[in-house]
């Protein structure tokens, strides 16, 4: 599909630099905002659009993105068509997906995964607020700046809870596969628990990059069907610590009803089990510290009964009797004298 072209019309207030990059349905391009200069960028959906429910996406990612209803959403400064164009101006964030990031880094540690995992949770908690689903919460979503803060992105297939309207033809399904929930993988209507799920996954992978390299190698249907029927099986590694483990399981609980319901819920429950990290460390610390110094303290008694310097122990032993015994005699004939004289 042709690249869809910037519309003439906002040339009047914006200066295009570069393409950041393309879709099926569009463009987005880094433009310069010529009252402040302000860098931003801007998505334009292809007049040509071969989805005609992709307008409707446009539409409806726009109308939630300006509701500002968390700092960590793109904040979207205007909407609306240009040139027949369907657009969208919102701030540049620079940084990098958490995706790339796991690829970097490989894995991330629990700290950063429970940092990353509560406040992506904050955000799907002010959506599920107000009876917005995300469905599509996966690594390329989730964006970190430069100065580290959390970014969630692509509000364009989130969809108000129990509402009629799916933006897409019967049968077919919305979301990356391999971040689906169960439920939805059985072709029904995606809850807040379903981006619960979602986030689980996210968290898993990035403590255990390879997660879901099974699901990468089968085709589509084939793993919704594994995931659909409660036969994939997500590892959780013995050496993630119980408390972030549990949490993890009832994310990926195979019903809805066991997991955490929303955003909120997950949110608490992840600042809870890092507090008390914090404070298990605290105490570890704190016991680290003494250990080490009592090991200090008896290092030269554990030194000399070793079994290799038993001989010497027990020869130094005798000594110091034979020494003792021979002294005592000597101080006891010395005084008989003494006495004998008198």
């Amino acid at each position: 599909m042709a690249e869809a072209p910037f519309p003439k019309e906002l040339t009047k207030k914006y200066k295009p630099e570069h393409v950041l990059g393309s879709g099926a349905n569009g463009v987005v391009y880094r433009a310069q905002r010529l009252f402040d200069n302000r860098l931003v960028a801007i998505k334009v959906l292809s007049e040509t659009s071969p989805d005609p429910a992709a307008v409707d996406r446009f539409a409806r990612e726009a109308k939630i993105a300006r509701q500002d209803l968390h700092p960590s959403f793109v904040q979207v400064f205007e909407s609306g068509v240009a040139n027949g164009c369907h657009y969208i101006v919102s701030e540049l964030v620079t940084g990098q997906t958490l995706r790339s990031f796991i690829n970097l880094k490989r894995k991330l540690n629990e700290r950063r995964t429970l940092e990353i995992g509560a406040e992506v949770a904050a955000c799907l908690g002010k959506l599920h607020e107000i009876g917005i689903v995300h469905r599509d919460i996966k690594p390329e979503n989730i964006m970190l700046d430069e100065q580290g803060r959390v970014r969630v992105l692509d509000l364009g297939i989130a969809r108000m809870a129990d509402s009629g309207d799916r933006l897409t033809k019967t049968g077919m399904i919305v979301g990356t596969i391999l971040y689906l929930a169960p439920e939805q993988c059985r072709f029904r209507e995606a809850k807040p628990a379903a981006d619960v799920f979602a986030l689980g996954l996210v968290m898993l992978e990035c403590l255990v990059p390879q997660v879901l390299a099974s699901g990468k190698v089968c085709k589509p249907g084939e793993f919704m069907v594994i995931r659909a029927t409660g036969k994939e099986v997500l590892s959780i590694p013995p050496q993630i610590e119980a408390a972030t483990a549990n949490l993890l399981r009832k994310c990926l609980a195979f019903e809805a009803d066991g997991r955490f319901q929303d955003g909120n819920e997950l949110c608490s429950a992840i600042n809870e089990v890092a507090q008390n990290r914090c404070s298990m460390k605290g105490v570890a610390t704190v016991t680290t510290e003494i250990a080490v110094e009592t090991e200090e303290q008896i290092k030269p008694v554990a030194m000399i009964t070793q079994p290799t310097s038993r001989g010497r122990y027990f020869l130094a032993c005798a000594l110091l009797f034979i020494v003792s015994l021979s002294l005592f005699t000597f101080r006891r004939q010395k005084t008989a004298r003494v006495q004998k004289q008198v």
